[in-house]
């Protein structure tokens, strides 16, 4: 007979049931249980209006506001069967939701497969919870398997329940990890590219590594593949590398077919075939006390870089990505070398000892530009060297330190060779009370073999100067020593005064929320620098190239590196460092035990201003003869004035500036002034100046005067505006202008943007599915 009772409880094998109203059948092991019933095993549990549990096989149907939690997953239905077991079963008219990313899969019939795994028929995803969605996906059938990953068929994208956009298949993570599958696409239109579709294919290898294929169709130009890879063995190695490759359908045989922006810069771009190589690695060789760094930037023509340079796999995208993974740069976009280097090194206590190679691509002797058989580019392959940290010499009072650097320079034209260059230097620190003096000597001691000489080919330096000489013949020496001695004297001492301001709020309720400057220190940091190094003959490190724009009719030029032409040197530099740090008191609310609050008193430090003052006197130009008809003596370098102040949080200054006390004028600046209200709102302002340059020591042809604006701008809760606005005072026109508007939803958020720069013109609106991946739309 049937036995029913009023708030019993029933305990499965793992599972315990109870409810209001439980009917047991005995003989066929049934419970039948009504109102507000609950099953729960752990954490995971199942509610529903009505449940029947067979104990023998251990299966439970649910009906009426069924609602479970289980897998790390809600599931709600209006019915459902489960085999607790096994750990399968099925929902009518239900949806699964996952808890990071915040995703709702809906179905009118689901199955749960096993641990981790359900399948869905005419399912409905999305992030949204609005009704209709903002987006959704529609699609013919799902998977969610046990690795947290959710795969679509025939998913078909849609906006407010209108279809936009449809795709064969998609994947994508249900516990925020990583998964395999295509990635959303890029869509847009480029008056060089013409339409534009781009789609990335994201593989994960293993735990370690992954890679993103991606395919990026340009209707004027063709089809780019891209495969980027990623790899982080442990915590001592990564790697990051990427390769991008296009038949391109355009070309450019002569200059007068190039593109504006590449116009006149005396080279060509014949070729079809083009590539980019970029990557790093940070790792060690078998002992992590040896480091091991490697660096790859190769590209196939002088254009490539400023032509794919926003894209998602351009420029820009992979030198961000450089930068913040590895703090090393690439060369900027418009260089004509690109520099491949690796370095494998090892610090001891006192000393550490370097190997590397670097090869410098030099894209002007490239398709059918300048002759590469005259490539004057200088390789390092390799390069040895050795240092001694500074340290104490023995039981004296003196300090010593040295490097030594073994370099062969090899290039297809010019003269090569290999250069041993050592430079040891002993100091004598005295310090007291009112700071220290530092003198140092050192000697420079360099020796040359040099194997095969022949002229050095100038052509590069004569596309932008057409009275340059094309060659230089340089010395036929076959081995050459040179030394050169260094003194040096340096003194900096500081003193410093701290000034009371104002009595501190008293800590009281009443003074809740006040603060003060209670204490200001001004520091003063006054140094001086002096450096000489005597007149050496270096004929034979160094060539000549005649050049009429030069003041002296020639331009003298390493021969490998700077190293190779050091100049003589009388200089005395002296600066003068200002630093202003407050002490701030305030009065705060601290909470107590009890839900209560007591006003206590705290107080923050700050650096809000910094002055810096810095000149220099040439002695060897204060007694110069040379060209004194053209060129007064001018040994005062200009005056250098850098600031940053930084009082409150609501403003930013930091400014550069150089002022002749000759022309008493401002020969160069720059600054940054930033205002900010609270999280709501910024405002940016900077002014760059540079001034024409004609002295016997400096030469500047260039001027520039351009005023930059941005800001930020926070509308309601949602809405986000953000502008950039550039302007060339000399030239009366604008730079650059660029604004972008962003809205934020909970599910979603999408941007547009406006660019307009002298040679493009480009819309772009980007969409951002919260949970999914990041589309974009282009015009």
């Amino acid at each position: 007979m049937p036995v029913e009772r009023d708030r019993q409880l029933f305990e499965g094998r793992r599972w315990r049931l109870t409810a209001e109203r439980m009917t047991a059948d005995h003989d066929a092991e049934i419970v039948d249980a009504e109102g507000e019933v609950l099953v729960r095993s752990g954490d995971d549990y199942m509610l529903a209006d009505f449940a029947r549990y067979f104990h023998f096989s251990e299966w439970i149907y649910l009906r009426g506001h069924v609602q479970v939690r289980w897998d790390k997953y809600y599931i709600e239905a209006e019915e459902a069967e489960f085999d607790l077991r096994n750990r399968v079963g099925w929902l009518k008219r239900g949806r699964i939701i996952t808890e990071d990313p915040h995703i709702s899969i809906s179905s009118d019939h689901i199955e749960k497969k096993g641990d981790l795994q359900y399948s869905f028929t005419q399912a409905e995803i999305s992030a949204c919870e609005d009704d209709p969605a903002a987006w959704s996906f529609k699609v013919s059938s799902a998977t969610i398997n046990q690795n947290d990953s959710a795969t679509l068929w025939n998913p078909r994208l849609r906006v407010l329940d209108i279809p936009i956009l449809y795709f064969p298949f998609l994947a994508f993570s249900t516990q925020s990890t990583r998964e395999s599958g295509l990635l959303f696409p890029d869509i847009g239109y480029s008056s060089r590219d013409g339409a534009t579709y781009l789609q990335p294919l994201y593989f994960v290898i293993n735990d370690e590594n992954d890679a993103t294929l991606t395919e990026y169709y340009m209707s004027e130009r063709g089809v780019m593949q891209d495969l980027e890879f990623r790899s982080t063995p442990d915590s001592a190695t990564k790697l990051w590398l990427r390769g991008s490759w296009l038949d391109d359908k355009t070309a450019a045989p002569t200059e007068a077919e190039e593109n504006d922006q590449f116009d006149g810069d005396g080279l060509i771009r014949p070729n079809h075939d083009r590539y980019w190589l970029r990557g790093m690695l940070d790792g060690y060789l078998h002992d992590p006390s040896w480091q091991l760094k490697m660096d790859l930037d190769y590209v196939s023509d002088q254009n490539y870089l400023r032509e794919f340079e926003t894209s998602r796999i351009g420029y820009t995208r992979s030198r961000n990505t450089l930068r913040s993974e590895f703090s090393r740069d690439i060369a900027t976009q418009d260089s004509l070398t690109r520099t491949s280097a690796m370095l494998i090194s090892r610090q001891y206590a006192d000393y550490g000892l370097n190997l590397s190679a670097a090869y410098t691509q030099n894209l002007a002797y490239m398709n059918d530009n300048l002759a590469p058989a005259d490539n004057p580019t200088v390789q390092r392959l390799p390069e040895f060297s050795a240092f001694a940290y500074k340290t104490t010499l023995g039981e004296t009072p003196f300090e010593w330190q040295a490097q030594g650097v073994a370099t062969n320079f090899w290039r297809r034209g010019g003269t090569t060779g290999l250069r041993l260059d050592a430079l040891p230097e002993l100091s004598l620190p005295l310090t007291s009370r009112y700071g220290s003096i530092i003198p140092s000597v050192s000697w420079r001691q360099t020796f040359y073999s040099l194997g095969k000489h022949e002229d050095i080919d100038t052509s590069v330096s004569a596309l932008d100067d057409d009275t340059l000489a094309d060659s230089a013949t340089t010395t036929d020496k076959d081995y050459i020593s040179r030394g050169i001695p260094e003194i040096s004297v340096s003194a900096l001492s500081e003193i410093s005064r701290t000034f009371d301001l104002s009595a501190p709020p008293e800590v009281s309720l009443d003074n809740a929320g006040e603060s003060s400057w209670t204490k200001l220190r001004h520091t003063l940091q006054p140094r001086l620098a002096y450096t000489w190094r005597p007149d050496v003959n270096q004929e034979d490190t160094t060539y000549t190239v005649a050049s009429s724009n030069s003041r002296t009719g020639s331009e003298v030029e390493p021969l490998f590196d700077s190293v190779d032409y050091i100049q003589q040197a009388s200089e005395l530099r002296y600066s003068l460092t200002n630093i202003f740090d407050r002490k701030r008191q305030a009065v705060v609310l601290a909470p107590q035990e009890g839900n209560y609050y007591l006003p206590q008193e705290v107080m923050d430090y700050r650096q809000f201003f910094r002055l810096r003052l810095e000149q220099s006197y040439d002695y060897i130009e204060a007694d110069r003869t040379d060209m004194l008809d053209q060129y007064e003596r001018r040994p005062f370098s200009d005056i250098e004035v850098e600031a940053t102040l930084y009082p409150q949080n609501y403003i930013s200054l930091s400014s550069s500036t150089f002022f002749s006390p000759y022309d008493l004028q401002v020969t160069e600046h720059e600054h940054w002034l930033t205002l900010f209200y609270q999280d709501k709102a910024s405002l940016r302002f900077g002014f760059d100046v540079l001034q024409e340059v004609d002295t016997y020591k400096r030469r500047n042809d260039e001027r520039l005067r351009t005023v930059t604006l941005g800001g930020t701008l926070h509308l309601l809760s949602d809405w986000l505006i953000d502008a950039r606005y550039e302007y060339d005072l000399l030239r009366e026109e604008e730079v650059e202008r660029e604004i972008a508007l962003t809205y934020r939803h909970h599910c979603f958020d999408f941007q547009f943007v406006y660019f307009d720069d002298t040679f493009e013109q480009s819309y772009t609106f980007r969409v951002n599915l919260l949970g999914i991946s990041s589309p974009s739309l282009s015009f």
